[in-house]
């Protein structure tokens, strides 16, 4: 027997051995073809310190089928769960066998940070039992034993106000294990809650290995998940949580000071209920913008608590864009979910005097349809505009319905989605309308992914509380494209991938608009390496656009350390352009990571150059002291701050300099927030 199988046979016995005591009540299969996991409730909880010693362990259900459904196999090495739960918590063990524990990755210390890059599991519960994306909590641990969750919903990162919980892992010769504790208080669960859905997600990085239990198919089907069944759980309530926040302003000169407080109270049935009182607007965290030129406005993301809590239960940015809503007096918020229908109603009165009201309602009857209707009001005493080429008016009203479904065929998955909506506004141009419609196809790995679009948008299209181009109305639009993705495991040419599409927009008088074609190709190899080219050409009248680039990746599943370069070229409004970038991460010392990187543009026959290095010192996961230094060929700007960001207590914030500013600007913010 060869060397390598003798001792990979060895590795298999000895693992198996030392962990062959942790084996209790068996998984079934229910009438749905579900499995079926008996909840066992245990009187002393576990020690969560990631060693999985405790005998309580014993009498818990094993989840050990685990399904590679990306490349339709089993996973490299196994993976085993283990579930139990008290009157206070639902708890969860994890063995993660590794046949090279060395190569495990395990590199972000930062909780909420980057951990694509590292080994992790993700522990899925869904209280509604209804195996609906947006019911779900997640809740990641890397093999570090670093945190990360998703909310239902969506919610602010501040610890102590979306909820806390607990996880230890810990790397050994056998892999990794991992402990958790889920308290009852975080997921709001009910007494009458007998039943929730359960599925656990496992990734390797340096294998680009996703591997998932139930074996839910090459579809990620969430219909086939399992089942954490005869649970008897006690009443628990949460607590309201106000969380107040102090500025403190010096700039050039200029003294300012302000606070404001945003208020959380969920009820029994799991409905949260949000006020604020003058969130702050002005420390959104700024885009910083490219030397690249942009035909539209740039999509800025929104910080708020107040409209980051609940957002996935409003309407999208399409009707209503929260950095619409300035700065602004104050406002309250209903969201929630119950069974299959997830619900949320917002409503801010900001400075200038302008009530924002947006609502949404969503059903999912079950995995394969989902129907959901939005609203949005914009109203004003006085005529006004959002932006200076958008019309004023005293009142906006967009409504908008849609309906979409899927359809498995194999390792294939179809989508099919109609969208009507509606606007009008008082005063102006009256009644504008946009319907849409397309069907997208999954094909799985090693086959085509085809898809297709079409939309009318009417000239009289104004949501004027969205984030949209009124360029882009009194259009017939049609899109469509085809992707091809292919995933091996003993090549090395890991990952390969290629895509092409085309549109074109045409007014009703038969003019065209615009039209572009693109396609672009990506391979990354087993050396952690990834090269990717892509070509796109464009014509909006009076300009005919078109552009080339590749790029080369190293390190690409590296935190700290990854490294790129990219060069492009082209031609764009008329004139043309080259651009180079380069970027480097470097970890000199455990505590320590730098990032150095400039790029070149030269257009119409002037070069422009940025240089940018930035430096982070991560005094502990939840403090770090970063600076940055950017030079361009006029200017030259720096500035540093201070990230404390804690499980419990005051969330710091301090910047000195104006990370948006083309220069070095006197100016320093403390901001702190924190939670009663």
């Amino acid at each position: 027997m060869p060397v390598t199988c003798l001792s990979r046979c060895t590795w298999v016995i000895v693992s198996l051995t030392a962990v062959a005591t942790l084996a209790g009540a068996d998984v079934g299969t229910g009438p749905d073809g579900r499995p079926l996991v008996p909840a066992v409730r245990v009187s002393a909880p576990p020690e969560i310190d990631g060693v999985l010693d405790d005998p309580v362990w014993r009498t818990a259900p094993r989840l050990d089928d685990f399904y590679n459904f990306q490349l339709d196999t089993d996973p490299v090495d196994p993976t085993w769960i283990w579930v139990l739960y008290d009157s206070a918590h639902i708890y969860f063990a994890a063995r993660c066998f590794d046949r090279e524990p060395h190569l495990i990755s395990a590199e972000e210390t930062k909780r909420g940070g980057t951990t694509g890059n590292d080994d992790h599991l993700s522990f899925n519960l869904d209280l509604t039992d209804q195996a609906r994306v947006a019911s779900g909590w997640y809740f990641k641990v890397t093999a570090r034993g670093t945190q990360s969750e998703l909310v239902p919903g969506g919610s602010a990162s501040k610890t102590e106000w979306r909820g806390d919980w607990l996880a230890r892992a810990r790397i050994d010769s056998l892999g990794w294990t991992v402990e958790a504790a889920i308290p009852l208080t975080l997921l709001q669960a009910s007494d009458d809650v007998d039943t929730v859905a359960i599925y656990v997600d496992r990734w390797v990085p340096r294998r680009q290995e996703w591997s998932a239990w139930p074996n839910m198919g090459v579809n990620y089907d969430l219909g086939r998940t399992g089942r954490l069944a005869g649970l008897r759980l006690p009443v628990v309530r949460q607590r309201p949580v106000v969380m107040p926040y102090v500025v403190g302003e010096y700039d050039a000169g200029r003294r300012d000071g302000y606070a404001g407080v945003d208020m959380k109270y969920t009820t029994g049935a799991g409905t949260r209920i949000v006020g604020t009182i003058n969130p702050d607007y002005r420390n959104v965290e700024t885009e910083v913008l490219s030397l690249g030129f942009s035909y539209t406005e740039r999509f800025r993301a929104d910080n708020r608590p107040f409209f980051v809590e609940g957002a996935d239960y409003l309407p999208g940015t399409r009707l209503f864009y929260s950095q619409r809503v300035g700065e602004m007096y104050g406002g309250g918020k209903i969201a929630g979910s119950r069974g299959a229908h997830s619900y949320g109603v917002l409503g801010a009165y900001d400075r200038d005097d302008v009530l924002h009201v947006a609502g949404r309602w969503f059903a999912q009857p079950n995995p394969r349809l989902e129907i959901d209707h939005a609203l949005v009001w914009r109203h004003s005493a006085d005529p006004i505009a959002p932006r200076p080429d958008l019309a004023a008016t005293t009142d906006n009203i967009a409504l908008e319905s849609r309906i979409a479904g899927t359809r498995l065929s194999g390792p294939a998955t179809t989508t099919y989605e109609v969208r009507g909506a509606a606007t009008h506004s008082v005063d102006t141009v009256g009644t504008g309308y946009d319907v849409r419609a397309s069907v997208s196809r999954a094909g799985g790995n090693g086959r085509f992914s085809p898809s297709v679009s079409w939309e009318w948008m009417s000239a009289e299209w104004q949501p004027l509380d969205g984030f949209y181009d009124p360029d882009y109305t009194d259009l017939h639009q049609f899109s469509g494209g085809v992707s091809y993705s292919l995933q091996r495991s003993d090549s090395p040419i890991r990952t390969w991938s290629a895509s092409t599409s085309a549109g074109r927009s045409i007014r009703p008088n038969g003019d065209v608009f615009t039209q572009s074609v693109s396609a672009s190709t990506n391979v990354e190899t087993r050396g952690d390496r990834r090269y990717s080219v892509s070509a796109s050409f464009s014509e909006r009248d009076p300009y005919a656009d078109r552009s080339y680039s590749t790029s080369a990746e190293w390190n690409v599943h590296r935190l700290y350390t990854s490294g790129s370069i990219s060069l492009g070229m082209g031609r764009s409004r008329g004139e043309d352009y080259r651009t180079v970038s380069v970027s480097q991460g470097l970890r000199p010392i455990e505590s320590v990571s730098a990032v150095v990187g400039g790029q070149l543009y030269h257009r119409a026959g002037v070069n422009q150059r940025q240089v940018r290095a930035t430096l982070q010192y991560d005094i502990s996961p939840e403090r770090a002291i970063t600076g940055r230094v950017v030079r361009t060929d006029d200017d030259v700007n720096a500035y540093g701050t201070y990230r404390q960001v804690v499980r419990s207590g005051v969330d710091l914030f301090l910047i000195v300099g104006d990370p948006s500013a083309p220069t070095w600007r006197r100016r320093i913010a403390v901001k702190a927030i924190m939670v009663l």
